[in-house]
């Protein structure tokens, strides 16, 4: 056989392969691994869009919840998974942050995952324990200025975007806050309410409920921009100029997974954000959807791994 025939019998079996793949693909459950406890903003994200992508690729979505160290555990698992289609891992802002916070990651985010769809952009929101003598903003930062109040904030985790805002707030406020990391952020709203910790700046969809029901107070949001569902909370950034911290949550998965699989989860995550329920479900939680092309989410993810390394340098913040 010359060269020429034999590689046209190649491409022809490659194509047919292909072919195979994506008439095939998927035939069984597909895991999604969340890297966080369960009730937080990646956790509420991944419910809702695993719920869609069901109905819209005919299998079942198993969310597996794998928590710890920040969302580590559960990234570097899912880097070890086999990079067939069937893997998928939500990360978020936080693994971003990670590798300016920790020395020797069991995993690279830019080698070792494929980029596939951005989900949604969620502000934080400062809470705090009603106890607390601090009925607005302005009076928060003076307490956590002045030292003379024990102001400890929790988070779910070093790292974590709850430790950035609150370390980010510390160091531009010149306050004398502590940071409390628990396991997850669950467990640090359950301290807040009962006053073992005084402050929080969890995501919107983690607080809105406490918030609500008056369990906590909301003094502040991240975000440069008012939140939509709370008009009258004010911007951390209207007191102190230049501050913004924001979660955002998006899919991956294991470097080498098929590009037809990539693709066509991609292409059902556009439906997905663009559905009137599921813009008005992320409203609810606080959330903006935020949409793109795997290349485009890929660059997304380089350019905050380089600017949420400048937040981590100037607030301080250390994996305790």
């Amino acid at each position: 056989m010359n060269l020429h025939r034999r590689l046209l019998v190649l491409a022809t079996a490659a194509l047919a392969a292909t072919s195979t793949f994506a008439q095939s693909w998927p035939s069984r459950p597909i895991t999604l691994v969340v890297p966080f406890g369960a009730g937080g903003n990646t956790d509420i994200m991944a419910r809702m869009v695993a719920d869609r992508l069901r109905d819209l690729l005919g299998q079942a979505i198993v969310v597996e919840n794998r928590g710890g160290a920040a969302g580590n555990i559960g990234a570097a698992h899912a880097a070890k998974a086999p990079a067939d289609g069937y893997t998928l891992l939500m990360i978020s802002n936080t693994h971003a942050t990670n590798p300016s916070l920790y020395k020797n990651l069991p995993y690279d985010l830019l080698k070792d995952f494929v980029p596939i769809s951005p989900v949604a952009i969620v502000p934080n929101m400062l809470v705090v324990n009603n106890d607390l003598p601090a009925k607005d903003l302005r009076e928060f930062i003076t307490l956590a200025r002045e030292g003379k109040v024990v102001i400890n904030y929790g988070s779910g985790g070093s790292g974590t975007s709850q430790h950035l805002a609150g370390a980010l707030f510390n160091s531009m406020a010149d306050g004398k806050m502590v940071h409390v990391p628990y396991r997850q952020g669950s467990a640090a709203l359950v301290d807040v309410m009962g006053a073992r910790v005084q402050a929080y700046f969890g995501g919107i969809s983690e607080v809105a409920t406490l918030i609500d029901s008056g369990k906590v107070r909301a003094l502040g949001v991240t975000t440069k921009a008012r939140s939509q569902r709370y008009p009258d909370i004010p911007s951390i950034s209207e007191f102190l100029p230049g501050y913004e911290i924001r979660i955002w949550v998006g899919l991956v998965a294991p470097a080498g997974s098929p590009p037809e699989a990539i693709a066509r989860i991609n292409a059902a995550m556009q439906t997905i954000l663009a559905e009137p329920a599921s813009r008005s479900k992320l409203a609810e939680l606080g959330a903006l959807p935020m949409t793109g092309t795997p290349q485009e989410f890929g660059e997304f993810i380089a350019k905050e791994i380089t600017d949420l390394g400048r937040v981590v340098q100037r607030s301080g913040a250390k994996v305790e």
